[in-house]
């Protein structure tokens, strides 16, 4: 993902002392005129412009302030010694910054009132244009009421959860136990019968989608429109910008840096086309009642072709008043079973055969 540089900022500091809302470049309060303490936070302004003076660019580029290790004084970045002590500042801490602070405030901000006068004041405003009091960030708003939590289960209670996991056992164990239990019976041959099919695919006109530059060569193309095709990190030509929100990070140096995310998405023509195409046709079937399984005929047509086949056979049994159905894919065990009898037949509790012995 590409990443865009807007340009600059001003932040906000609040003065420990008073309260004062004071511009990020300002190293010390302009109410009380206390320093700017290392361990106060930059904030974003109510509103921000970018900034567009070369001077102060330079400075934020030039990297986070630094504090002198003797008076405690800050410093731009470009300093050699303190401008308050004199001090050599190679022994100074930089500030440390605090990575994104949010999103780029380019709308007017609503209007504060002055807790000290009641006047309504701009919400970019710093101070009370009527009686001078500083005026404070703007007061969050109340947090969600907490969810209530779900009552605990009586002394001696089993709960939903519990229950369910309970009754999950029970079944699992009830299918397990069925499909152990199985009982003998002697069989009659009740019925039987077979089904061969042959599967038939057909060469017919059909109507795909695909990229332009990928179609298969010799197609009749219909209809095709832009779409997207991929999304790069960075600019190609002929590739559309899509960006996120703009945000602010702070430089530390009272500038905040107003960055955004960038991806490019490449367009190319995804087509409607004509071609030619096997598909499945409805297959060949033949059935009996008999002992003499065969193939139906596969009478085709230029664009078919016969493609795989397949085979079934059946036997019905009759023991103790029900009928059991069997099936197999194997010609000799169907004619096997269909033509002798009688058969002992071992059923499971779901009352299928598990196994057929001469009885």
């Amino acid at each position: 993902m590409a990443e865009k540089e807007l340009g600059y900022v001003e932040l906000e500091w609040t003065c420990p002392s008073c309260g004062t809302r004071n511009g990020g470049t300002a190293p010390k309060c302009k109410q009380c005129g206390a320093a700017m303490p290392p361990d106060v936070q930059f904030e974003q302004a109510a509103e921000e412009v970018i900034i567009t003076e070369a001077a102060v660019i330079e400075a934020a580029v030039a990297g986070p302030d630094i504090y002198c290790a003797y008076c405690g004084t800050r410093n731009v970045a470009t300093a050699t010694a303190c401008k308050q002590c004199g001090a050599p500042l190679a022994e100074g801490a930089a500030r440390e910054v605090a990575g994104v602070l949010g999103a780029l405030r380019d709308r007017p901000a609503p209007p504060q009132i002055c807790p000290s006068c009641g006047t309504e004041n701009k919400g970019a405003a710093r101070k009370c244009v009527n009686c001078g009091a500083p005026l404070g960030k703007a007061v969050p708003a109340p947090p969600p009421p907490a969810i209530p939590a779900a009552p605990a289960s009586q002394p001696g209670g089993l709960g939903v959860l519990p229950l369910i996991l309970l009754a999950a056992v029970v079944l699992i164990g009830a299918f397990f136990l069925l499909g152990r239990r199985s009982s003998d019976v002697a069989g009659q041959i009740a019925d039987y019968g077979w089904r061969r099919s042959i599967a038939i695919q057909a060469l017919v006109p059909v109507t795909r989608e695909g990229w332009l530059d990928q179609l298969p060569a010799g197609v009749e193309v219909v209809s095709c429109q832009k779409q997207v095709f991929q999304t790069v990190d960075q600019p190609v030509p002929g590739s559309q910008e899509i960006c996120g929100t703009p945000y602010v990070v702070d430089t530390g140096t009272g500038l905040g840096q107003v960055k955004q995310d960038c991806q490019y998405q490449v367009y190319a023509d995804y087509c409607q086309y004509r071609t030619l195409a096997w598909v499945m046709a409805p297959p060949l079937i033949l059935e009996g009642r008999d002992f003499n399984p065969r193939w139906p005929a596969a009478t085709l047509a230029e664009n078919q072709r016969a493609g795989g086949q397949s085979e079934e056979y059946f036997v019905v049994f009759r023991a103790n008043d029900r009928e059991y159905s069997y099936s197999t894919r194997n010609m000799d065990e169907y004619l096997q079973l269909a033509q002798g009898g009688p058969w002992m037949l071992t059923i499971n509790g779901f009352g299928q055969i598990t196994d057929i012995r001469p009885g």
